[in-house]
């Protein structure tokens, strides 16, 4: 009997454990991602942006191009804005859902004329406009990671579940012994 609690109360607590830890990979983050990161006035930039909510548009802002309307491809809200007369330096460009700002990046602006030429791997996928990169919100590495976090906390709750079990049985075994 004390046996069968155990085991009941471990499974009880390993799915509960997993449904929690399920949790907040089913709720995507609210990001905001530019390509190039880096541009020059006149330059056109691609955004590519998600509310998290599966909110059906998004509105970019910032005070080196006009508002900007991002609107549903595929898994994400994409727009495109063009940089007039912006003032060299870094400024931000906000993601606003519903009313409310939920997210933030910055776009460096160059001095002078042409374009840029972006460094290191682009920020989205241009077929798909998924990000390539965990979204700058605080989170760390994890964000990137997904479900794969998940399925370990599992297989690790698992095991905890198996080595409490053997010990259970074997203090019942050896509490039956004379």
């Amino acid at each position: 009997m004390r046996v069968a609690r155990l085991v009941t109360g471990s499974v009880g607590l390993a799915v509960v454990s997993v449904a929690l830890a399920a949790a907040p990979v089913a709720a995507a983050s609210p990001y905001i991602n530019v390509s190039p990161q880096k541009a020059t006035p006149g330059q056109s930039i691609r955004i590519v942006a998600s509310c998290g909510t599966g909110q059906g548009t998004g509105i970019a802002s910032s005070d080196v191009f006009a508002s900007v309307t991002l609107v549903p491809q595929g898994p994400a809200l994409v727009g495109t804005a063009q940089l007039v007369g912006a003032a060299p330096g870094v400024h931000q460009v906000t993601l606003t859902c519903a009313g409310v700002p939920v997210a933030s990046t910055a776009l460096t602006v160059a001095g002078g004329q042409g374009a840029a030429q972006p460094t290191g791997a682009p920020a989205v996928v241009p077929e798909t406009g998924e990000p390539t990169v965990a979204p700058a919100t605080g989170v760390g590495s994890t964000a990137a990671r997904g479900f794969g976090v998940v399925l370990g906390g599992a297989a690790i709750l698992l095991l905890a579940l198996v080595l409490a079990v053997v010990a259970a049985v074997r203090r019942s075994r050896a509490a039956v012994r004379p």
